[in-house]
């Protein structure tokens, strides 16, 4: 149903539950964390009978070696795909047709995205060192919370987490649920910015969260070009595979990186677009 056809007053109620969804979200989390501690404290303590201090120093360890992060982050998600899955899939059907449209997934479209994220990848990484330069010390605290988090290096479970299903969750979370709400009370392009803002927002500090709103840009157009969560969902895997992996941060750190990348990443930018974009906006104006 088109936007206009609502009242004022249900306009409203839908930007209220679309800034809603993100802190059922993090009450999600935090919810989960307290069960998750509680089950690696009892291990540590069955690992020690009889010693506090040995269960003191087992939990310790299980949160600096980010065991209990990686418990927190699977947990969390499995849940979070769960409630806001059932959320999207009640609430929103109507509104948004198949899971996958299956005369729109083609390799054409496939390739768009891997172009697509692959260039997004070049293009964050940009967007953080000019945020480092504006605001120094940004980058350090970045890491350090990678670190204390476990994914500078992700055990099996962190990748299982960032690259499968952390992804899944948090499209259904913003691209799902929230901007469905927000499309519904104001024009795409702004409902877009706003879920973006709130994707950023999500994660918590300054690095992850501007590079986080860019990529929330793109994936809200990816879902709306596609009209499908599959779309979404795959672009942010893709990214993710390539973020965890960093295949692509070879010698990043030098001005060699950039001046080989940037014709490249203009060139799969150009062409995933293309690809995906043109794909779809063609399909989407032909006959069923």
């Amino acid at each position: 149903m088109n936007r206009q056809n609502y009242s004022v007053g249900k306009k409203i109620l839908f930007v209220i539950l679309g800034f809603l969804a993100m802190p059922i979200a993090d009450f999600i989390q935090a919810a989960v964390s307290f069960p998750a501690a509680a089950g690696i404290f009892a291990e540590a303590a069955l690992d020690q009978p009889g010693s506090l201090q040995g269960a003191i120093e087992g939990f310790i360890k299980a949160f600096i070696n980010g065991r209990f992060g990686d418990v927190v982050s699977i947990v969390y998600s499995i849940v979070a795909i769960g409630v806001f899955g059932v959320w999207f899939f009640i609430i929103f059907r109507k509104d948004h047709g198949p899971l996958v449209r299956h005369r729109h997934l083609s390799i054409q479209v496939i390739l768009g995205l891997f172009l697509l994220m692959i260039s997004l990848q070049f293009l964050c990484d940009i967007v953080v060192n000019i945020t480092e330069a504006v605001m120094p010390g940004a980058l350090n605290q970045y890491e350090e919370l990678m670190e204390m988090a476990g994914f500078d290096e992700p055990s099996t479970a962190g990748y299982i987490y960032g690259i499968l299903i952390g992804p899944i969750a948090e499209e259904l979370i913003f691209r799902g649920v929230t901007l469905h709400y927000f499309k519904r009370s104001m024009p795409f392009v702004l409902a877009n910015i706003f879920q973006a803002v709130l994707f950023g927002i999500y994660h918590m500090n300054v690095i992850q969260g501007v590079y986080a709103f860019v990529i929330g840009l793109f994936l809200g157009g990816i879902f709306e070009t596609g009209q499908s969560l599959i779309f979404s969902i795959m672009a942010h895997i893709i990214f993710n595979l390539f973020g965890f992996t960093e295949i692509l941060t070879f010698g990043s750190d030098t001005r060699l990186y950039y001046y080989m990348w940037m014709p490249v990443m203009v060139l799969f930018m150009v062409l995933g677009s293309m690809l995906y974009f043109g794909r779809l906006k063609r399909l989407n104006e032909s006959p069923s």
